[in-house]
């Protein structure tokens, strides 16, 4: 039974020097796992360099850092880019008389490694090595008229060809023809190379894609300018090299002070290599590796890039750049935090663990004291008498950490394969070994003083005497004890009230308090013990008076409710933290990603977000369309309101919950009727006209570039509400052409030929730009009268509008506006209906950001701390709305957030309209990766140390118990002869158990629930998209706590009653025969 406790002990006191390195390799893991190879990667940029060629950054690329003698990254992709310019296109001025006004048209030239793998052409073939010409974009050549075989005009540099300043023109074959990629993938690396949009000043369009090597040894025309003159910091003289490159600053001897990027710099080339082997980069790696990738970037910029000139003036530029450094110094930060943490719980399981090893090993000797004192009086020598008292502990010592040491591995084996990442192993560790041998020091320790003691007290030693010195010892050592406690728990009460975060070191309150509470337990128990044991001495109930005499014994109960109290405390403190911090990483998964799933997707230019996903889900119960914009001004989140109920996550801590239906109803205050649907078909008549005057302004301003005869509209979709809350649109046809009527039709929903349904817009998809035209509806069939209609909507690239059963029609007026495109819409709220953040105080209406990235009005509906996906800042908005308030080309991050059922459908469906499913996050991904954070992995130790001490304790309870009744076994007979029963002893035996397991149980379930009801909220941190003004529920687990406790009382009462059975069944006149002889 004390290799068993020993092997425990060992076991317990090493598993968090096993957990915590491994802990910390997950740390590192974690947080580099988190960014994606690319953002951790390397990227050598070419601007500030005196030489700029591939050559040049390849060989900066060389003497990039290694790890493990192997290359920190992998193979690098070569990128070259130029800014062009293209023939300026004239649009007419929006008033009589005005000059037309001159549109500046960019692109760029891109060469980028193995580009060609990676673009689908629809026409032609990618540019080969060697060709001079250029692959353009399906966008590019709709817009410019060009084909495979027709030559493109431009010219290096931001100037139009042509014009003062230019650079001369080169006129190039268009070979091929590709759609514009997705940037998603890993190739891009991020980088949005295909941005195709109108400005209020220009143009720009897809890059140009030329040749590998179309680059290399160019010379960029232009003669050398030389301005003679003295620069200072503040006014630089410059000298334009001759590539029209740089712009280099002259110090005042002269000399180059200083190369400067220049605004119109045409070439640049970058150099991007991932990240190659993350899984390498460790614990133990991450520091030394910290500071090589960070003296590597220091030294390359430090020499090779100089000052440069950027957007916003002079500024560095770095020629070296990774997010490595950061990505390290922000683990080792968590590593740091994660310390703090978890150095409180290694500081408890060492103190129980001693604390039990010690008295086990003081047991084992004590219960021999008789067979000592016989030894003595027999005329056995003190070194003979120490020799066989220290004989079986330190036997029990030395098998006691091999075992130990085992079944700790073993039992973290098990714990890291639950909560640590893949790939992360526990190994056994120099202080984990030092902290088992450390164990057994104290173990030999603790034998030597007790056999000292039980050698030199002597047979004869005066009792009185003795007992008033123990007497005083004890006094003082619950002095100290008390003093520890009140004065650490008045320590960390001062660091909690001073921190204005998180205080890892609050979470050694409870055992802080699990000290305190079991030497006032103890000292009451005993006091209690006497007055029981004066009560019942002249009772007939020998049972209870037995119990409390021997719990009088204060030394034997204060040790026992100490250890219980504190591994019963540490248990409860587990069981809170982890349900508590489960929880709460619950609740901010489910508000950070607002739906159990949610894409991101791209769409064709032809579709936009709401069509697709309301023909991928007709029904509006499993998926919603959303944008979301982030400027420096503030975030919007623009939602399909119809949709939100039954999708959009609104936690319970959030104050809108559960009225959330009837909230996000006032976003889109779209008029209910509309046009009900009769019959099976719906058809609409539909006219483009232009006025004379308009035609033949259009046809002059344009050069023939555009003709009424290729004006026209894409598209025209017809949207049919449901009885659902969602609606059903449906693209019902293509016009083309001006000044003749079209008339396109769409079928009836099967569900609304019963009635139920109503017609509230019919919709058109512009497929042309800068011109000045106006559509008609004619008439529509398929619908009965209605005294209401349906509110307008428009945005800058479609509208629709309310239908009038007047014989005139409904126009909509389109027209450039300040170089862009606007629909004028007949009429426009003033503003948007809006759920915000809080206001200021004394504003009714906030300022929030539109999907083109402007600046619009909203009117506050409601008003949260936090909101779901935006967190403690931004707006949420009807989509639909929002597009009314566009003015240029939306750049809104397009995202599908999916119902709780299988998304699967809604996804395939989605892919079959075109659109591109990019990464899907979901709440499982988001809290299965808030499992690595610092709080949570120490979160992981908690509860398995604190059961792995319980089970000690209990080892150790039952241990001191039999060795108790072994050396009370004479008592116990005398007993017997003197009259009481079997059962009578069996049940003062577990009496006195049980007081004493109770009593730790209930102080360690006092510790750890009032000091986690402190504490947890110091502790675990809010999830990071509540705001921190929430009150969060930390209110701990009833049934689980309860359950625990009884689970502790029962077993050790069963064990307790084990061991008092077979103590009592060995109490006989004979055994009390056997010690008299």
């Amino acid at each position: 039974m004390l290799v068993v406790t020993g092997t425990l002990a060992v076991a317990t006191v090493i598993l968090a020097p096993l957990y915590i390195p491994s802990a910390k390799d997950a740390l590192v893991v974690s947080v580099v796992r988190a960014t994606s190879l690319q953002q951790d990667g390397l990227q050598l940029n070419g601007f500030g360099l005196s030489d700029d060629s591939r050559a040049a950054l390849e060989r900066l690329f060389a003497r990039a850092p290694r790890l493990d003698h192997r290359p920190l990254f992998g193979s690098p992709l070569a990128t070259a880019f130029m800014t062009v310019s293209l023939p300026s296109l004239k649009i007419p001025s929006r008033t009589p008389g005005g000059v037309a006004q001159s549109v500046v048209q960019t692109t760029a030239l891109l060469e980028r490694t193995a580009i060609c793998s990676h673009l689908r052409f629809v026409a032609g073939t990618c540019p080969r090595r060697g060709s001079q010409g250029v692959a353009v974009s399906t966008r590019d050549a709709a817009a410019l008229h060009l084909h495979v075989g027709s030559n493109v005009t431009f010219a290096a540099g931001a100037i139009a060809p042509g014009t003062p300043g230019a650079l001369p023109s080169v006129k190039a074959p268009v070979v091929g023809i590709y759609d514009p990629p997705t940037t998603l993938s890993a190739y891009w690396w991020g980088t949005q190379y295909f941005d195709f949009s109108s400005t209020p000043t220009g143009n720009v369009y897809d890059p140009f894609v030329v040749a590998p090597g179309y680059f290399d040894g160019i010379a960029i025309p232009g003669p050398p300018v030389v301005l003679r003159g003295h620069g200072t910091a503040t006014s630089p003289a410059f000298v334009v090299g001759s590539q029209y490159r740089y712009l280099v600053a002259l110090s005042s001897s002269g000399s180059p002070g200083g190369v400067f990027f220049a605004a119109n710099s045409l070439l640049g080339r970058t150099l991007q290599a991932p990240l190659a082997a993350p899984q390498r980069i460790t614990n133990t790696t991450a520091p030394g590796l910290l500071r090589s990738i960070s003296g590597y970037l220091d030294s390359v910029n430090k020499h090779a890039a100089l000052n440069v000139v950027g957007s916003q003036g002079f500024g560095p530029l770095p020629v070296a750049a990774s997010s490595l450094p950061g990505t390290l110094t922000k683990a080792l930060a968590h590593q740091h935090s994660f310390s703090t943490i978890s150095i409180v719980v290694v500081v408890e399981m060492l103190a129980i663990g001693e604390l039990v090893l010690s008295a086990v090993i003081a047991r084992s000797i004590l219960a021999r004291d008789p067979e000592l004192r016989l030894a003595q009086l027999r005329g056995l020598g003190t070194r003979r008498i120490v020799q066989r008292a220290i004989a079986e502990p330190l036997v029990a010592i030395v098998l006691t950490i091999p075992l130990g040491t085992a079944v700790g591995v073993g039992v973290m084996h098990l714990v890291a394969s639950r909560v640590l990442p893949s790939g992360v192993t526990v190994t056994l560790t120099t202080t984990a070994v030092l902290t088992a041998v450390g164990t057994a020091v104290v173990g030999l320790l603790t034998t030597a003083v007790i056999i000292m003691i039980a050698v030199r007290r002597g047979v004869v030693e005066a009792p009185r005497a003795t007992q008033r010195r123990r007497v005083v010892f004890r006094v003082a050592l619950d002095v100290a004890l008390l003093a520890i406690a009140a004065t650490g728990t008045f320590e960390l009460v001062t660091a909690i009230s001073a921190s204005s975060g998180i205080a890892p070191l609050a979470a050694g309150a409870p055992a802080l308090l699990a000290l305190g509470l079991s030497v006032i337990a103890a000292w009451l128990l005993t006091i209690t013990a006497r007055l029981v044991a004066r009560l019942t001495r002249s009772l007939k109930r020998p049972s209870v008076y037995v119990a409390t005499r021997q719990l009088r014994q204060r030394a034997s109960a204060l040790h026992r409710a100490l250890v219980v109290g504190l591994a019963i405390g540490l248990v409860t403190f587990g069981i809170g933290l982890d349900d508590v911090g489960n929880s709460l990483a619950r609740t901010g998964a489910a508000v950070t990603n607002g739906a159990t799933e949610v894409a991101e997707v791209t769409l064709p230019p032809s579709l936009t977000i709401a069509e697709a996903v309301d023909r991928a889900d007709p029904s509006g119960h499993e998926a919603m369309a959303a944008q979301r914009v982030s400027t420096p001004a503030g975030t919007t989140l623009a939602i399909q309101a119809r949709r939100a109920p039954g999708i959009l996550t609104w936690s319970p801590t959030l104050g809108l919950h559960p009225a959330l239906a009837q909230v996000v109803q006032g976003l889109d205050p779209r008029s209910a009727g509309g046009f009900p649907v009769r019959g099976r078909r719906v058809a609409v008549t539909v006219e483009i006209s232009l006025t004379k005057a308009q035609a033949a302004q259009l046809e002059r301003s344009s050069a023939g570039t555009v003709t009424p005869a290729t004006l026209g509209v894409s598209t025209v979709t017809m949207e049919i509400t449901t009885p659902t809350p969602a609606g059903l649109i449906e693209s019902v046809g293509v016009l083309s052409g001006a000044g003749k009527a079209v008339t396109v039709s769409a079928n009836v929903p099967t569900a609304c030929r019963s009635g139920g349904c109503d017609l509230v817009g019919i919709s058109f998809s512009l497929a042309q730009t800068f011109t000045n035209f106006e559509i008609s509806i004619l008439g529509v069939s398929g619908i009965a009268p209605s005294p209401g209609g349906p509110v307008l909507a428009a945005s800058s690239w479609r509208a629709s509008g309310a239908l009038h059963r007047a014989s005139r029609p409904a126009s909509w007026t389109v027209a450039p506006s300040q170089g862009a495109l606007d629909l004028v819409p007949r009429s426009l709220p003033p503003t948007i209906p809006a759920i915000t953040t809080d206001l200021p105080p004394g504003q009714a209406t906030a300022q929030i950001v539109g999907l083109d990235s402007s600046t619009i009005t909203a009117t506050p509906i409601a008003q949260e701390h936090a909101l779901p996906v935006l967190g403690a800042s931004g707006a949420i908005v009807d989509l639909r709305l929002a597009e009314q308030y566009l003015q240029a080309t939306d750049h809104a991050q397009s995202l599908v957030f999916l119902g709780p059922r299988d998304p699967s459908a809604v996804l395939r469906s989605l892919a079959a309209e075109g659109a591109h499913v990019g990464p899907i996050t979901t709440v499982a991904q988001i809290v299965t990766a808030a499992r690595t954070s610092p709080t949570a992995l120490a979160q992981d130790l908690v509860l398995p140390a604190g059961i792995a001490a319980a089970v000690l304790v209990a080892a150790g309870l039952l241990f001191e118990t039999v060795t108790d009744g072994r050396a009370r076994i004479a008592e116990l007979a005398a007993l017997r002869v003197l009259g009481m029963r079997r059962s009578q002893l069996v049940t003062a035996l577990v009496l006195e158990g049980i007081a004493v397991v109770v009593l730790g149980a209930v102080v360690g379930v006092v510790a750890g629930v009032v000091g986690a009801h402190f504490v947890l909220p110091h502790v675990l941190p809010p999830p990071t998209t509540l705001a921190a003004s929430f009150v969060i529920p930390y209110s701990l687990p009833t049934a689980p706590l309860a359950r625990a406790a009884l689970l502790v009382v029962i077993l050790g009462g069963a064990a307790v009653l084990a061991s008092a059975v077979r103590v009592v069944a060995r109490a006989s006149f004979e055994q009390l025969r056997a010690g008299e002889r």
